[in-house]
């Protein structure tokens, strides 16, 4: 049987090194890094659960799927311009 990269597991390898050489470089802000490396995670779970079939990593996908929103908001606000004072109510 031939070894086979499945689509979601490139795509974590492309992000994985689009992070990393953010970071090596100091080109951009720390939170966007971070959310780069978590969509990374994501895909890397999703091609190891769904392709590789290992059901260990079952339970950390939906941990992984609710910390990404609050970081893409987190960090398009910051890059985009400073936080107001209200804030508080997207937390609710």
């Amino acid at each position: 049987m031939l070894p086979s990269l499945p689509l979601p597991m490139f795509g974590a390898l492309l992000m994985g090194f689009l992070a990393f050489q953010m970071l090596v470089t100091r080109e951009r802000s720390v939170l966007l890094v971070a959310l780069l490396a978590l969509c990374a995670v994501q895909s890397a779970l999703i091609a190891l659960v769904q392709h590789y079939e290992v059901n260990a990593l079952l339970f950390f996908q939906p941990i992984v799927a609710c910390v990404i929103p609050p970081l893409v908001w987190i960090t398009m606000r910051r890059l985009g311009s400073a936080v107001t004072s209200r804030l508080w109510l997207h937390l609710l």
